[in-house]
């Protein structure tokens, strides 16, 4: 009933820009379709999804537009597990689904001034040059429902301000609210879990945690960002800062408790302040694209640990001291004259990283070539990853991502692909290994 309200909505705020003498609107969008299953073991079927991706913007008037974005999933497997469950209305139990407003926002042209430009509501606000792993970009909280879709974030409630002076851009932003990150799927863990912060055998734990989210209030949970635009030489350049939260929690108390044999552990996980220096630049150089992009993170505050009742050497732990950071990406691309095209980036720090001792090393490679007049494209993309490159021999964990792509008529596009990933040691994605998977993609876009 939800999906037909949702369509009957739609169908309405469409016709609605449509009645309008000066709304000028557009409906796009895609249908995508997602199959994954594991290539060792008992092939288990890990994601199961089929997304249709609507995107309706409408020119209201020379000085106001309108921008919306809403995904409406089928998404993972059934899990009814009383008879009652297949009875229900929603048959969320037995083809679960879901209604995501990604993005929803109005832009404003030479609001009370020719020269500036307003943005307000649900929205992506987009920091960097670099190819998907921005250390500038923190505005937006990630999105690890996907871990190998590194760009992914989640839009948020914003007020963005473009002031254009001669060449140069001031933007500014205010997002009231905070939003936390959504985290990968157990068996997918990214860096440091809780487990790592504490004394002895984590997997001997009966381990809680509970999060402490800022209050909401304005000047608890609000993030600001400012950032200075411009051209020169061709190339783009930008310098910025953010005020924001750390949208993965960290640890800063730990209550124990012995129960029989086993020891339970009570976490408190907050989302410490950071501030945010960045820079990047892009542009191109005998052909080839270039980009860089850099950000100094510094905490508000240390984020200590205080385990209770205190253990030998373990009643305070310094979870992230209150030290400047850095985190800087450089890459480029280039596409040679018989249709070969190279991505390759080199990363220092990756999401969820912090402190100075905790950025890893990762190099990120991919190759492309269409054939057949197009209708076939032939991709392998790679990851190598290392806690410090000396440490390599010892610690390391690669990704080989090879995909083949067919595009039997316009705007249709069907892949068959996988994921082989190995690792050795302990890195931020050592957790990855034994997930290798075989997918079969599709996307019709309209």
């Amino acid at each position: 009933m939800r999906l037909a309200r949702f369509a009957v909505w739609l169908a309405v705020v469409a016709l609605g820009f449509q009645a309008s003498a000066q709304a000028q609107v557009e409906l796009n969008g895609q249908v995508r379709m997602d199959y994954r299953v594991r290539a060792r073991g008992d092939h288990r079927l890990t994601w199961n999804e089929n997304r249709l991706d609507l995107k309706v913007s409408a020119r209201l008037s020379p000085k106001a537009a309108f921008f919306g974005e809403t995904w409406i999933r089928s998404f993972g497997f059934p899990r009814a597990t009383q008879l009652e469950q297949l009875q229900e209305r929603d048959r969320r139990a037995v083809q679960p689904w879901a209604i995501d407003l990604r993005e929803a926002y109005l832009d404003l042209f030479g609001f009370l001034w020719s020269k500036l430009d307003v943005r307000i509501g649900k929205q992506r606000i987009a920091w960097g040059t670099a190819d998907k792993i921005n250390p500038t970009d923190n505005l937006n909280p990630k999105d690890f429902e996907d871990p190998l879709d590194f760009g992914r974030k989640l839009p948020v409630n914003a007020l963005r301000m473009f002031a254009y002076l001669g060449g140069w851009t001031l933007e500014l932003d205010y997002v009231p609210t905070f939003t936390p990150a959504v985290l990968p799927p157990p068996g997918w863990e990214i860096g440091e879990t809780v487990r790592d912060w504490l004394p002895g055998d984590p997997h001997r734990y009966k381990l809680t945690c509970n999060l402490q989210l800022p209050p909401a209030a304005l000047a608890k949970s609000a993030n600001l960002g400012a950032k200075v635009s411009t051209t020169i030489a061709g190339y783009d350049l930008s310098a910025s800062y953010a005020y924001v939260r750390e949208d993965i929690p960290l640890p800063t108390r730990a209550e124990l408790d012995l129960e029989g044999n086993t020891l339970a552990v009570t976490a408190e996980l907050e989302f410490p302040r950071l501030h945010v220096l960045g820079a990047d630049v892009a542009g191109q150089l005998l052909g080839v694209g270039l980009w860089a992009e850099v950000a100094a993170f510094r905490p508000e505050s240390a984020v200590t640990l205080t385990i209770v009742p205190p253990l030998p050497g373990y009643q305070r732990h310094a979870v992230l001291p209150r030290r400047t950071y850095t985190k800087y990406a450089v890459g480029g691309d280039y596409t040679w004259r018989n249709g070969i095209y190279l991505n390759a980036q080199y990363v220092h720090g990756f999401y969820g990283e912090r402190g100075k001792d905790g950025l890893q090393e990762y190099l990120l490679l991919a190759v492309e070539k269409k054939l057949l007049h197009e209708t076939l494209k032939l991709r392998l993309g790679s990851l190598v990853q290392t806690p410090r490159i000396r440490d390599y021999s010892r610690h390391r964990t690669w990704i080989l991502l090879p995909e083949l792509g067919y595009y039997p008529v316009d705007n249709v596009e069907l892949v068959l692909g996988g994921y082989a990933i190995g690792s050795r040691g302990r890195t931020t994605l050592s957790s990855f290994e034994g997930n290798d998977e075989v997918f079969v993609k599709m996307q019709v876009s309209f």
